[in-house]
Parts: C-alpha cells; sequence; structure tokens
C-alpha cells in the first residue's frame, strides 16, 4: 500500500494506526532472519591502521608530565587531569570525618587544582569529596589543602582512593599528603 510506515496504513488519505502486534511479528522474523544471515557471515580481518604514533622519549608530547624528589610531586600538564596519588585499604574508620590533606602550590596555573577522595563502600558503590571550596589556581605559595568525607555509623569504607584534580594547564606541586580521622560535629 502507497504511503505505509511502521505501525500505520494509509487510507483514503488518511493514516490509520495498525495493532502492533501483528506487525512486529513480522519485524521479529526479519530481525531474527538478519541475525542468523550476521552470524553465518565469515568474519573478516580489519587491517589496522596507525592514526598518530605517540614518542614516550618525549613526555611533554602526552601533555602530562610527573617528576618526583623527597616527598615532592610536581605536575606539568597542558590540559585537565587527574592524578591518583595513593589508594589506601583495609582502613579501620568508623562514624567519624575522615580527612585527606596535602601541601600544594601553583605556577602559572590556568584553571583551578583541588584534593579529591573517592571512598568505596562494597555492595554500594563509589562516593567522592572533592575540596573546591578550597582550590588554587594562578601562582600561589605551600597552601594547606583538605577535603573531609563524613562516615555514618557502620559506614567502613574497604578502600579510599586519594588524587588530586587539576581543571587546567598549568604546574601544580604537592607534598606531604595525608589521611586523618577527626570526631563528627
Amino acid at each position: 500500500m502507497k504511503g505505509m510506515t511502521a505501525g500505520h496504513q494509509a487510507k483514503e488519505g488518511h493514516i490509520m494506526r495498525t495493532n502492533p502486534f501483528k506487525l512486529s511479528g513480522r519485524l521479529f522474523a526479519a530481525s531474527l532472519a538478519m541475525l542468523a544471515l550476521f552470524i553465518a557471515l565469515p568474519t573478516t580481518q580489519a587491517t589496522a591502521k596507525n592514526l598518530k604514533p605517540i614518542v614516550l622519549a618525549n613526555p611533554e608530547s602526552l601533555g602530562t608530565v610527573i617528576s618526583g624528589e623527597k616527598g615532592l610531586i610536581k605536575i606539568a600538564t597542558q590540559g585537565p587531569c587527574t592524578v591518583c596519588l595513593a589508594v589506601v585499604k583495609d582502613l579501620d574508620v568508623d562514624n567519624c570525618l575522615l580527612v585527606y590533606q596535602a601541601e600544594v602550590k601553583t605556577k602559572n596555573l590556568k584553571g583551578k587544582t583541588f584534593l579529591e577522595m573517592w571512598c568505596h563502600f562494597p555492595g554500594k558503590g563509589d562516593y567522592f569529596s572533592r575540596g573546591m571550596q578550597k582550590s588554587l589556581s594562578g601562582d600561589s605559595g605551600w597552601t594547606m589543602l583538605e577535603t573531609p568525607f563524613l562516615l555514618q555509623s557502620g559506614q567502613t569504607p574497604s578502600q579510599v582512593t586519594l588524587s588530586l584534580a587539576i581543571a587546567g594547564a598549568g604546574e601544580v606541586w604537592i607534598r606531604n599528603p595525608g589521611l586523618s580521622t577527626r570526631p563528627r560535629r
């Protein structure tokens, strides 16, 4: 019939709705036939094509360079990145304020940097705390940054991931990271 569309039938210039279950049976059978044909076709190996080689001898080309010495880490980045500093497991904490802190300084940072902490709770998932209320940008001297995570009674994370988030380009230094507890207020 002229003007037919799935689920509709043209009749005297009007569109009438047909029973969708009548069409779905035919569409289902056609889908099964296509699937069987697809499975029966031999697979071919696609030729890999290198788009752009990444030269590790020139770390600046990667956009983020991390270097360190004597408890100090320097991150020079050309764009936003998150650097995982530590993963802490088997903490014996409950019903307290979990606090991640570190000293941070910046140079020519176009954007912000802040601490980020992810807590994993078995069977419940991952939850985060970001210290965006106290972030650094531009040029700054050593500043103590922190981000808290409030643990209720019975909440014990199986793993805590401590990171430094950089939302921009520039240089960031971090030293003396730590994880501690404080009583709930």
